[in-house]
């Protein structure tokens, strides 16, 4: 498929599909486009982890999930036909790793912290750019750790962030979630029905009757 000329060039890698968006898609940009100032455009998930953790453990989990989940790898575009979507192969992305915060309490997290939580709230992607996902770390002391995950809302609902952190936990298998721990690593994990799939299906002749299913699925 020809790639419309207002796509933005591939980042991170090629291109691995395209095509017009889901109709809840292009109805959330309709509607924000509507609504500038709309408070929905971000989820998150803000964990605390006590014990060892391995930064660069967690920060190659994330990359597998991101590689496992086409929609984490979606950017979008406004053309003359209406909202598409693009999927990229790979794309770039790293790990936040943020600056010690100290005075952490046993169950409370630093208002220097919650500061940093509540504004990241108000920080908009750029979605003509994949992946639509960010994830920081705060050290707060010796073993204590604030991990935060924030996706687009574009590619993902409430159920979704869930499935998302499971499967980082999954990925990552070692004591910092250990909760969560079992065999399956970052090489095995099984690759889900892509969103871009049913993208296409929901563009189709009567994709305003569809309801949109969880983007991110397992």
């Amino acid at each position: 498929m020809i790639k419309p000329a207002s796509m933005p060039a591939p980042v991170g890698g090629a291109l691995l599909v395209t095509g017009e968006a889901s109709f809840a898609q292009a109805h959330r940009h309709a509607m924000e486009t509507a609504q500038p100032d709309h408070p929905q455009r971000v989820l998150r998930t803000v964990c605390r982890i006590r014990g060892p953790l391995d930064p660069d453990r967690l920060e190659a989990a994330i990359r597998a999930v991101v590689a496992r989940h086409d929609a984490l790898r979606m950017s979008f575009a406004p053309g003359s036909a209406g909202l598409r979507y693009e999927v990229q192969e790979q794309t770039a992305w790293s790990l936040r790793r943020e600056a010690p915060i100290a005075d952490a309490g046993p169950s409370d997290l630093p208002v220097a912290l919650l500061r940093e939580l509540n504004a990241e709230l108000t920080a908009r992607f750029d979605r003509s750019r994949a992946p639509l996902l960010t994830a920081r770390l705060w050290p707060l002391g010796d073993q204590d750790w604030t991990l935060s995950i924030k996706v687009d809302h574009m590619v993902a609902d409430a159920h979704s962030v869930s499935v998302l952190a499971a499967d980082v936990a999954a990925a990552y298998n070692d004591g910092g979630f250990a909760a969560h721990r079992h065999a399956t690593s970052p090489a095995t994990m099984p690759r889900p029905t892509g969103s871009s799939g049913f993208a296409r299906w929901a563009a189709g002749p009567v994709a305003g009757t569809r309801c949109c299913p969880t983007s991110i699925s397992r």
